[in-house]
């Protein structure tokens, strides 16, 4: 489907894109007319797409050999599709390919079993789940807040007051050991990450002053001569 529409709007992707709308909506008003004319003159129980699907399915169904079971009801065969053997019910609608449960249409197997037993495939598809109709009124999720004297009905409200909060036990710092907080709030453990952050300056620093011995011998001047008064040094 996307390979399509990228095809039919190809020509016109370089033009505005008012024009390239107004073409969209024109492909697609032409496709709904097209098929709407195809529909109009179908007869027969199943769309166009499922009965060309049955119809590859029915042509495939030669090449099978289906055998009766031999039960009551005459619903269980046995078809033979090599290299495999395979089970079909045609009262619970079934086959061990799965095929059948999963599409909704009958397989090539279920085909030729039902044409052993002169049946129409179109009287063997699945009926179609009926769309749920969309309730009218405000969804009960966004119903309206209730008073404090109102009772919650359903929606989240009712939610809220029937669930429980979640209990939590008592933190314990992994620092200090103490009960209350853990060690993202404990008071030591943030004076630790200070000495830690001190230390480290302090060593990146010393690395630059060995690396450069003349800045260490400025700054070893500087501190002899706040430390030590001026009277001293005369």
């Amino acid at each position: 489907m996307c390979e399509v529409f990228n095809s039919a709007t190809k020509p016109y992707r370089s033009k505005p894109i008012l024009t390239l709308l107004e073409k969209v909506r024109r492909i697609a008003m032409t496709s709904i007319a097209r098929n709407k004319l195809k529909l109009a003159s179908h007869i027969g129980y199943l769309p166009l797409i499922q009965q060309s699907r049955l119809a590859k399915k029915r042509y495939f169904s030669r090449y099978q050999t289906p055998m009766w079971s031999d039960d009551a009801a005459k619903v269980m065969f046995e078809v033979h599709d090599e290299p495999h053997n395979v089970v079909v019910d045609l009262g619970n609608h079934t086959c061990s390919c799965r095929s059948w449960q999963l599409s909704g249409l009958p397989c090539h197997h279920a085909i030729a079993a039902i044409a052993c037993m002169n049946g129409r495939p179109e009287n063997y598809v699945h009926a179609l789940t009926p769309a749920r109709p969309k309730p009218r009124g405000r969804p009960k999720l966004y119903a309206r807040k209730k008073d404090a004297h109102e009772a919650p009905v359903g929606g989240s409200q009712e939610r809220k007051s029937t669930k429980l909060k979640r209990q939590y036990g008592k933190f314990t710092c992994e620092t200090c050991g103490d009960v209350g907080h853990t060690t993202r709030g404990c008071e030591v453990a943030k004076k630790l990450k200070r000495q830690r952050r001190q230390q480290q300056l302090q060593n990146k620093l010393m690395m630059k002053l060995v690396k450069k011995p003349h800045k260490m011998l400025k700054l070893i001047i500087k501190l002899v001569m706040k430390l030590v008064p001026n009277k001293v040094l005369l």
